[in-house]
């Protein structure tokens, strides 16, 4: 069975709030001290060498 778009969108989209979860909210180094994501933190997480990167 072929994927659809929305089923490629739904993975990219899931696969990308997983690493949200994990890699900036789960590393205290990128909260601050109300536990919210300092500013760049998603964006150093997700862009490495300027290429997403949601693995």
């Amino acid at each position: 069975m072929k994927e659809t778009d929305i089923e490629k969108y739904y993975q990219f989209v899931n696969g990308l709030a997983d690493k949200y979860f994990k890699d900036v909210y789960l590393d205290l180094t990128k909260l601050n001290v109300i536990n919210t994501p300092t500013p760049g933190s998603f964006d150093s997480t997700v862009l490495i060498m300027r290429s997403l990167d949601i693995t």
